[in-house]
């Protein structure tokens, strides 16, 4: 059995993949809001096996429902802000941002779980910030155009949903709980986009994009899973949190090489690693 350290490693490796993955399958043409319903469907559909093999697990049905709506409405309102920003952003600079999660969670967990706030959390958010304005700043003025301003935003729901899991995962096994965190955001963004049904309809099982997509899902699931089962071998949030956020320097890395993303290289990483030693200051 692997540790619960060697599993947040495994983690973020694994989402730092797929947020590569991500931003070539949007590269190819594909329509940002159906592809954020359908990898969560298809991701949704993977947690159903592991389900069907390891068992369903859930202590009443009214919490059930009642995650099946907050996780929908967070993630999937994330989501779907995320993947229209990202379509015309570097998938580097998205994840940088994605940074701001970590404050968001920092606020919700003192309101809604009385966590203290310490000296080192105040740091970490500040170094944040700070990291995000190195490779945003031009002058006097931060360049945040319409698609950062969506990621940004898209930040806020995602960190609810994250503070929910928190809330949740007490109530579920891990792939019971992995079900309702990818279908119910994709049923939403179905919901509230209902032109993508006829996407769905003229999908290619085949094709490039169909195939990437499937590998995506698979890819983030493990993710998910490794954090998940690091939880429940006593992994700490403050210290899993950190660690996954840390990404950002593997998708820098990995866009530079994969995608071409070279432009303000060096500032890229001189703000991702300031954004790391925020989250790792978290984590103290």
């Amino acid at each position: 059995m692997l540790s619960w350290f060697s599993l947040l490693l495994i983690s973020t490796f694994l989402a730092a993949i797929t947020a590569i993955f991500q931003k070539v399958i949007l590269d190819n043409k594909a329509d940002p809001i159906f592809f954020s319903s359908y990898w969560q469907l298809i991701t949704a559909f993977i947690s159903v096996i592991s389900v069907l093999l390891f068992g369903f697990e859930a202590d009443s049905i009214k919490i059930l429902v009642f995650a099946f709506i907050c996780t929908g409405l967070f993630y999937g309102l994330g989501t779907y802000l995320f993947f229209i920003g990202l379509k015309n952003a570097e998938a580097s600079m998205a994840s940088i941002m994605n940074q701001v999660r970590v404050i968001w969670v920092l606020i919700g967990s003192f309101i809604f779980f009385k966590e203290q706030i310490t000296l080192n959390k105040l740091g970490g958010v500040s170094l944040i910030i700070a990291g995000i304005f190195i490779v945003f700043h031009k002058g006097l003025s931060l360049r945040l155009k319409r698609p950062q301003r969506l990621i940004l935003l898209s930040t806020l729901f995602f960190s609810l949903g994250m503070l929910a899991d928190k809330y949740f995962i007490n109530f579920f096994n891990s792939y019971t709980y992995l079900v309702i965190d990818f279908l119910a955001p994709s049923l939403f963004i179905i919901i509230i986009s209902p032109q993508i049904i006829k996407d769905y309809k003229n999908i290619k099982p085949f094709s490039k994009n169909n195939i990437l997509t499937v590998l995506v899902a698979c890819v983030f699931f493990g993710s998910i899973l490794a954090m998940l089962t690091a939880y429940k071998l006593g992994a700490e949030v403050s210290i899993a949190v950190p660690i996954f956020q840390s990404a950002v320097v593997l998708v820098v890395l990995l866009s530079a090489v994969f995608l071409g993303e070279r432009d303000n290289l060096f500032r890229k990483m001189i703000g991702s690693l300031v954004t790391v030693f925020g989250v790792c200051l978290l984590s103290l």
